[in-house]
Parts: structure tokens; C-alpha cells; sequence
């Protein structure tokens, strides 16, 4: 498995410590900014060149897009977007759901499933 790789929120400057990609938080993360475990799953692992990763500076009160939005651009996820799902510590999020996460949840970018 690939090591897992810590991405920034938008607008955050990074630094490399021995041999991670570390975060700093830039404007806008706030008092109030978490940090989410990242699992990929099937396509977006691939994708993303990683199954797992940090996303930094998420506001503790947030939605559905936001958070889309968030992983669409920091796991480079274009190719896919608005044909994965979420899920927060073992439950989807659904379009349109308010969430309130917490420093270390974990956050599962699921995307479509088929087979036979």
C-alpha cells in the first residue's frame, strides 16, 4: 500500500518533513479547523496515486459540498467528480447533509461500484 500522503486545504503553504507532505494552515482554516483520515477506494485510489491521505483545515461545521469539493481538488479527483460518494465514519453523506467533524474522523471517498 502506498504511504499516505497529507494534503493542505486551498490557499496553505506546504513543507516537506522527513519525507511527508506537511500542512501548514493559511487564511480562512480557523480555531475551529480539523483534520480528516482520507481513505480512496477502487478508481479514486488510483487516481489519487495514494489510498490514504490528510486533509487539513476543514471547518468542525461544514456540508456535503464542501467537503466534495475538498477532496475533489486536493486528491486531484476531476476525472470523477460527481460520481463518488462519502462517507463519515462508516455513514454516507448525502447532498445537501450539514456535518460536524471532529479532529481524526475519517472521511471514505467511494466510487461507483459495478460488477456482475
Amino acid at each position: 500500500m502506498p504511504d499516505a500522503v497529507e494534503l493542505p486545504p486551498p490557499q496553505q503553504q506546504q513543507q516537506e518533513e522527513g519525507g511527508r507532505l506537511v500542512a501548514e494552515a493559511g487564511e480562512g482554516a480557523g480555531a475551529g479547523a480539523v483534520s480528516l483520515r482520507v481513505l480512496l477506494f477502487a478508481g479514486a485510489r488510483e487516481l489519487a496515486g495514494t489510498a490514504e491521505g490528510v486533509l487539513t483545515g476543514v471547518p468542525a461545521r461544514t456540508d456535503a459540498a464542501h467537503l466534495l469539493g475538498r477532496v475533489t481538488e486536493a486528491f486531484s479527483l476531476g476525472a470523477m467528480a460527481g460520481s463518488f460518494i462519502l462517507a463519515l465514519n462508516h455513514d454516507y453523506v448525502m447532498p445537501g447533509d450539514r456535518v460536524r467533524v471532529r479532529d481524526g474522523d475519517e472521511l471514505a471517498v467511494i466510487p461507483p461500484l459495478s460488477g456482475g
